[in-house]
């Protein structure tokens, strides 16, 4: 028998809460049908800063039949990241 969108999506969290620290995965909402997470992603190693370190998140919202149908992903703070870039380059020429 398969299992309902819920549940799966219930296992869904689980497996992202074994794979990410606590400090990487941010619930935003875990009640079903509006789950919505936050991943957060950082260039340095091991919490390491760097002079070019950036971050960015990926946020996800699973629309409530998820897993058939996709979930909705965007990045944030991607902005930042160019802006760095482009001003590092601008000061290196």
């Amino acid at each position: 028998m398969m299992m309902d969108y819920e549940a799966q999506q219930q296992q869904e969290i689980e497996a992202l809460q074994a794979i990410y620290q606590e400090d990487e995965l941010e619930l935003i909402s875990a009640q079903y049908p509006e789950i919505s997470l936050r991943i957060k992603l950082n260039s340095g190693q091991d919490g390491e800063e760097l002079d070019n370190d950036f971050r960015v998140a990926l946020l996800i919202e699973l629309p409530s039949n998820y897993p058939d149908v996709i979930p909705r992903i965007s990045l944030e703070g991607y902005r930042r990241y160019l802006q760095h870039r482009t001003n590092t380059k601008s000061c290196q020429g």
